[in-house]
């Protein structure tokens, strides 16, 4: 790292690649399930109040 940055600077800070697995999902489909999950289900007409991970996965 103390290479890096004494060769590129603070680039060196944001490397390029991020590692990892690709996402699948895409960005927009994400912020779709976070609008989903933030809502009371009662607003979709579920008859509960509150997300559980199981019943928003079956909604999804």
């Amino acid at each position: 790292m103390i290479h890096a940055f004494n060769k590129r600077g603070f680039d060196a800070l944001d490397p390029k690649w991020r590692g990892g697995t690709p996402n699948k999902i895409s960005e927009q489909t994400r912020d779709w399930i976070c609008v989903i999950a933030r809502c009371d289900p009662r607003f979709l007409g579920r008859p509960f109040s509150t997300w559980s991970l199981s019943k928003l996965l079956d909604d999804l």
